[in-house]
Parts: C-alpha cells; sequence; structure tokens
C-alpha cells in the first residue's frame, strides 16, 4: 500500500534585526546632503539618525541586508529600542526609506526591555509564535553579545556587528556561511526523521 510522506518541511527562516549599531551607524560626509539632518563639525558632515527622521543612517547596510535577506529568503522580526514609544509599522518606514527591498517581509518587532536580555525577548517571541529554534532557520544581526535566554543561548545565532561599522560585507559573509551550514543541518535532520517515519510506516 502506497502511504505519501513530506520530504522535508520548510522551515521559517527569520533574521531578528536590532538597529542601532547594525543600520543606523554615525557616517561622515564632506559635502552636506541637504535632504538629511546632518551634524557639522571641524568641516565635516555627521549623520545618525533616530526614529523622527524616518530613516536610518547607514544605507550601505542596508544593502547587504536586501542582499542576505534575498538570497535566503529571509523575513524580519525588528528587536530595538526604536520600538520603544514607536510602532513597528514607523520603523518599518524608516528601512524602507533606507533602501530595503519592498519584497522583505517585516513580520514582527521586539523592543529593548531593560530588564531582559535580548536572548530572552527572543526566547519569549518564538514561544509566544509556537516556533521551536531547532526546527527553524534563525539568524540574529545585533552590536550586542547579550544572547542568553532562560532555557538557550542564543549566541550561536548571532553575527555581531561593530557598533561603528554595522553590518559589512566582512558581516554577510559570515551570515551566509552559518545560513549555509544551518540550511543544510535542519535538511538532514528533518530528512533522517522522515525516512525513519517511512520505514516504521512500512514494517
Amino acid at each position: 500500500m502506497y502511504t505519501s510522506f513530506t520530504l522535508y518541511s520548510e522551515p521559517k527562516r527569520i533574521l531578528f534585526l536590532d538597529i542601532d549599531g547594525v543600520v543606523n551607524t554615525l557616517m561622515i560626509y564632506s559635502e552636506p546632503d541637504r535632504s538629511k539632518r546632518m551634524h557639522i563639525k571641524d568641516g565635516f558632515y555627521f549623520d545618525l539618525c533616530h526614529p523622527s527622521d524616518k530613516r536610518v543612517s547607514n544605507e550601505f547596510a542596508v544593502r547587504w541586508l536586501n542582499k542576505l535577506c534575498i538570497e535566503f529568503n529571509l523575513d524580519i522580526v525588528i528587536t530595538s529600542t526604536w520600538l520603544i514609544g514607536n510602532s513597528l509599522k514607523k520603523v518599518e518606514t524608516c528601512l524602507r526609506n533606507s533602501g530595503l527591498d519592498e519584497s522583505i517581509n517585516i513580520i514582527g518587532g521586539i523592543s529593548k526591555n531593560q530588564m531582559h536580555s535580548r536572548g530572552v525577548q527572543i526566547e519569549q517571541w518564538l514561544k509566544e509564535n509556537d516556533l521551536n529554534p531547532d526546527e527553524h532557520l534563525l539568524i540574529i544581526l545585533d552590536d550586542d553579545s547579550d544572547m542568553l535566554g532562560f532555557s538557550r543561548d542564543f549566541t550561536q545565532y548571532l553575527i555581531q556587528c561593530d557598533t561603528y561599522l554595522g553590518f559589512t560585507f566582512r558581516e554577510y559573509v559570515k551570515a551566509c556561511e552559518f545560513l549555509e551550514n544551518k540550511l543544510n543541518s535542519l535538511y538532514k535532520s528533518v530528512l533522517y526523521h522522515n525516512i525513519n517515519e517511512e520505514d516504521d510506516i512500512n514494517d
């Protein structure tokens, strides 16, 4: 008797994105951009954004983020203090205005709670959304390393950015290597499970 089974279950693909120190960093220019609020000192122009600016400062980082998300079909969950006193839609607008591709979905947000680490907050978000970290493709872009949850250390998912440089080609390469290895591991695990399941059915 023929019994159908799924060869593999497609995992959710989620990128937890911090704003400051990842896509919002101190930028320096020799000429002013009249469309942006900049600070001038010693003949140079400096740019670092606040949600009220309706954008982020590091558009180069946003381009690398676009490339990563499109290549790996990642959805974004924003994990940032920018969500304190601001709606998810407002923060999304800041990213879109800075070049975040319209094809990339923003599916949620986590604001920084000083009582808990970022790891605890991510752990709680996953629990609320009934997602087992072992069964899905997760990656964290953050300049902080406070990734210890109540029952799991999320440091293993972290690509830590330099606070002053943000998400650069270096972190992009690290993220690609991590995601490729994680995907291979996930598919092997699910395939092994399904093969064993088929054997059980045939016995």
